[in-house]
């Protein structure tokens, strides 16, 4: 059985609670820009499993091995049939299972790649994920939150522009260059938890 997603496969991201990167789907946590996805199509082992078992699983962040393999780290209420659809799973290796009163943890190496290291490699920080129904709601950070708040209040994005990236940068205690460098990672985190389908070297899959 071939896994993984092809070249056709979009992974369509939109947020749980309004239809794009809204200020719904954002939230303000002790200075950190909090945001929550829900990601379909993506075919990882967790994902492929709660497609066949009626299950929700919480997970911690995928690792990524030195030698390529994942580990994966999660829970769920105990289901034989997970384990059973986890274990026929050949991309899944070394399947540990233990029970914590109502809970059963699980760990165990995936040879998939996961979707969240791209999210990852565009800077976004990802805390928790959830799985259901084949889908993955993923929560966490975007970096770069004080620049973007500080061109924002700066009137940086207006048009015209009512600051100079000099005078932003002022204002952050950094250089200009410092600043427009930070400026384009924290855009490419926003904009790459919004189209985890598009490569951030600016490729897109489908070309």
């Amino acid at each position: 059985m071939a896994y993984g997603p092809s070249r056709d496969t979009h992974y369509a991201v939109h947020t749980l609670l309004s239809s794009g990167l809204g200020a719904e789907a954002l939230t303000v946590i002790d200075d950190c820009l909090m945001a929550e996805f829900r990601i379909e199509g993506d075919d990882c082992p967790l994902a492929a499993a709660t497609r066949e078992v009626d299950v929700t699983i919480d997970a911690e962040p995928p690792l990524l091995r030195a030698d390529g393999n994942v580990l994966l780290r999660f829970s769920a209420r105990p289901n034989d049939d997970l384990a059973a659809a986890l274990e026929a799973d050949d991309r899944v290796r070394y399947l540990y299972r233990a029970r914590t009163g109502d809970r059963s943890t699980y760990r165990c190496l995936s040879l998939h790649p996961c979707v969240v290291h791209e999210l990852l490699d565009t800077g976004f920080m990802v805390e928790s994920l959830t799985y259901r129904d084949g889908g993955v709601v993923l929560r966490g950070a975007v970096v770069g939150y004080d620049v973007l708040r500080a061109a924002l209040a700066s009137g940086y994005f207006r048009v015209p522009r009512e600051a100079t990236a000099a005078e932003v940068a002022d204002v952050l205690d950094v250089s200009k260059t410092a600043f427009l460098e930070r400026l384009r990672r924290a855009q490419a985190a926003v904009f790459g938890a919004m189209f985890p389908d598009i490569d951030p070297g600016g490729r897109h899959p489908d070309a």
